[in-house]
């Protein structure tokens, strides 16, 4: 699509819409919904220039630990990709902005010790010469426990009442506890007698209050109001077709868009369509497109071997690093449709350059940087569809739009292990987690299954021509009434 530069007299109606664009974004004029009770406060973490140059080299030791194979510090069994382990660092320096700020520690004073207490114990042990010595350092093991308890209870305290965090994140925040703890106890642990730190008093406190966190987060009902987010699926669909009329060198009363406008139009158009014209993939996977890398050009020869080719066919190339579930996954391949190959090109050849990006990826910031966090990209997303449909859609909600359309039409086993295969995750999440019908629509097909069967009906009517799996049946029946669950276990028992 080539335009031209506008006219003289085009230019006066394209400068004032600018104008106005930019003055609702600068005084935040559009008001979205608030979908919780949350009120914004200021950050409290650190900053590294407030550190000491000894915490900061621990923390840049305890970062090259967690991702580096080749790190001198093994205290990690698993490394992570830098991706997930930076939202833990950020953590380390929130948590010690709360040890600066909350409890006054001097940032001269300041180490990881005040967040997780450590005695030696390995070490000391090996310098014991009585019985006596040995229970003292043992005893202040046990007490370099108690006061990190102390501690995490403190900080979650004060998380919760000041802070207003959900129950949904106090499990990672005892699980950056745990990950300060393996930094500071690799020394202290005696593999030949305990494996897995299962020596180290402090490691098992942790593990305890990260099963009881755990429980919280699951008995704790949403923080966030579900229904200002939710689109049905074929209403997503909508607002994605209608990114794509958007797509046009005029605006509906005649004017030509500037460059910047169009190119914002084929941008956000791409981003929703390629969660909608493909299962959806975890908003890493777009932040990272790149191509020649994640985005590739070819053809596949007996669907094994892929030979790179200017004019093949576009695809999604996800290597074990490229996504979360990659270490047990595997490398994965997902075909660009041809539908998306003009917008697609248009993009790359021509749009993306309006925004002058400094980097590699497919999708850019319009000042030129790179998608760096998952609420980047969300915020596009759930502006383009408050806009179009009034529904503030996040992209890791449009993965259980569709999980949930796909239940409620009773897609086979077959689609179902296809698309979690896709979509890199379990059957068991798509039961578990990802499928947000409610009870009564999920359990309704087990009651009449029950019914029928207590009745001696037949129940091959009710499968739509399906079979339903062993662990789809068995979550059905869990959500039946102890009576119920009963007496079909009769009825099993007698044939």
């Amino acid at each position: 699509m080539n335009l031209q530069s506008p006219s003289n007299l085009d230019q006066p109606v394209i400068l004032v819409n600018e104008m106005l664009r930019q003055l609702r974004n600068r005084l935040q004029l559009t008001q979205y919904p608030k979908v919780t009770n949350r009120v914004r406060q200021a950050d409290y973490a650190l900053d590294a220039e407030e550190l000491s140059p000894e915490l900061c080299r621990d923390l840049d030791d305890l970062l090259d630990a967690r991702v580096n194979l080749n790190s001198e510090i093994n205290c990690f069994k698993k490394k992570v990709e830098l991706s997930s382990a930076m939202p833990q660092m950020s953590w380390i320096y929130r948590l010690l902005g709360w040890q600066h700020r909350v409890e006054k520690t001097a940032l001269e004073e300041l180490d990881l010790t005040h967040l997780v207490s450590f005695a030696p114990v390995k070490t000391a042990l090996r310098l014991a010469k009585t019985y006596h010595e040995e229970r003292l350092i043992k005893q202040a093991a046990c007490q370099a426990s108690e006061d990190t308890q102390e501690t995490l209870t403190k900080v979650l305290k004060w998380l919760r009442q000041v802070r207003q965090i959900s129950p949904s994140t106090e499990p990672g925040i005892v699980e950056v506890f745990l990950v300060i703890a393996k930094f500071l106890y690799y020394k202290e642990t005696d593999a030949s007698t305990a494996g897995d730190y299962g020596d180290i008093p402090v490691m098992l406190m942790l593990r305890e209050e990260l099963k009881e966190a755990k429980d919280r987060a699951e008995d704790a009902p949403p923080v966030a109001d579900e229904s200002l987010k939710w689109l049905d699926w074929p209403e997503f669909l909508a607002c994605v077709h209608h990114l794509e009329e958007e797509c046009q060198p005029l605006y509906s009363y005649g004017v030509k868009r500037t460059l910047t406008a169009n190119a914002r139009s084929y941008q956000r158009y791409l981003l929703l369509a390629l969660l909608a014209y493909i299962p959806p993939d975890r908003q890493r996977t777009l932040r990272e497109l790149e191509v020649g890398k994640t985005l590739v050009r070819g053809i596949f020869h007996n669907n094994k071997v892929f030979e790179d080719q200017e004019d093949g066919d576009w695809y999604i190339r996800l290597t074990r690093k490229d996504y979360k579930t990659g270490k047990k996954r595997g490398d994965q391949w997902l075909m660009v449709p041809k539908i998306l190959y003009p917008h697609l090109e248009a993009w790359l050849n021509q749009w993306r350059a309006e925004f002058s990006p400094s980097h590699n990826f497919v999708f850019t910031k319009e000042n030129g940087k790179p998608y760096q966090k998952a609420s980047d990209l969300s915020s596009i997303i759930s502006r383009a569809t408050y806009r179009l449909a009034g529904k503030l859609t996040t992209s890791h909600l449009i993965r259980h739009m569709l999980i949930t359309y796909m239940k409620q039409k009773g897609a086979s086993d077959e689609v179902m292990r296809s698309l979690a295969e896709a979509m890199h995750h379990s059957t068991k999440m798509q039961t578990e987690i990802y499928d947000r019908r409610p009870n009564l629509e999920k359990v309704g097909a087990a009651q009449e299954v029950v019914l029928n069967l207590a009745m001696g009906k037949s129940v091959s009517h009710l499968l739509d021509g399906r079979s339903l799996s062993v662990e789809e049946i068995a979550h059905h029946i869990r959500q039946q009434s102890v009576g119920d669950r009963q007496r079909l276990l009769a009825i099993l028992n007698q044939s």
